[in-house]
């Protein structure tokens, strides 16, 4: 059998003869507890002051962890802005050297023209492109560049690119003259769009070309002079080869001149290959004046 445990200095213990519990008395409590819990609120002569630095150690560096964490958040953030920072003012200027300024600018002496033809010479394409010298590359519309090369009347078509830093090269397709309309002094020579190409003096004016007897000044001469183009270009090598001329007042009464002197009223432009045909037939015939306007009813005097 176990014997109990001694009792505490300063506790007054009975031990009830009846097997009761232990009792303490009041003063044996108090002092109990003041022993076994130490005091924090103590006055300074209470306090022990390796316990106090025991509680204020993990705080002072909890707190330290912390403000260095925040001091290196600053400093990323700070990294951060100032390198969005250094790349948006490198955009900017890159917007502005490119977009606005001089530095990639058209010069005069940069334009480049090819295809060149015997009725449009180069200067006049760099001079029609000169309107945009100064201009930033990058800002040059293509189109609204050409819309004055395309405007010469020697230029059928014509595409750009640019030359880096400063240029820009024009390459045009040049209209060729396929008519002429004869005047008093002067040749029209005309292109196959109706285009006059360029107007010369009678000498000089190239052979080879259909004669064309046309008002040039008339609203529709153009449209004209391409309806009696396509009628032509529809002709059999046969009957073209006997073609001197054609005249028209509008696009719907073309006439032909054959090389005996006898005149074709072909009307307008439609039904080209049966007129062909008829016309054909009716010259083993032999008359003055053939019309096949009307193709089903043909007629000759």
């Amino acid at each position: 059998m176990k014997r109990p445990n001694a009792p505490r200095a300063g506790r007054s213990t009975q031990h009830p003869s009846d097997g009761s519990d232990l009792v303490l008395s009041e003063t044996d409590l108090d002092a109990t507890l003041a022993a076994d819990v130490p005091s924090s609120t103590s006055g300074a002569s209470g306090s022990s002051p390796s316990a106090a630095g025991a509680y204020q150690a993990p705080v002072s560096s909890l707190h330290r962890r912390l403000s260095e964490r925040q001091r290196a958040s600053r400093r990323r953030w700070a990294v951060r802005a100032s390198v969005g920072l250094t790349a948006a003012v490198l955009v900017g200027l890159l917007v502005w050297t490119v977009m606005f300024s001089s530095l990639l600018a058209l010069r005069a002496d940069a334009v480049a023209v090819r295809g060149e033809g015997a009725w449009v010479d180069a200067t006049e394409v760099a001079d029609a492109v000169g309107e945009w010298v100064g201009t930033p590359l990058a800002r040059l519309d293509s189109a609204t560049v050409l819309e004055p090369v395309l405007a010469l009347p020697g230029v059928q078509d014509a595409t750009m690119s640019r030359a880096w830093p400063h240029g820009v090269s024009v390459t045009i397709e040049p209209r060729e003259p396929v008519a002429r309309v004869t005047g008093a002094d002067t040749v029209d020579l005309l292109g196959d769009d109706g285009v006059v190409i360029a107007t010369v003096p009678a000498a000089q004016s190239p052979g080879g070309l259909a004669e064309l007897a046309i008002d040039m000044s008339a609203e529709d001469a153009a449209q004209t002079a391409v309806g009696v183009l396509e009628v032509l270009a529809a002709l059999p090598d046969s009957l073209g080869a006997r073609v001197e001329s054609a005249s028209a007042t509008s696009p719907r009464s073309i006439t032909l001149v054959l090389d005996d002197g006898a005149q074709v009223l072909w009307g307008d432009g439609s039904e080209p290959e049966l007129k062909a045909a008829v016309l054909e037939t009716l010259l083993q015939v032999g008359a003055q004046e053939y019309d096949v306007s009307a193709p089903l009813a043909p007629t000759t005097s």
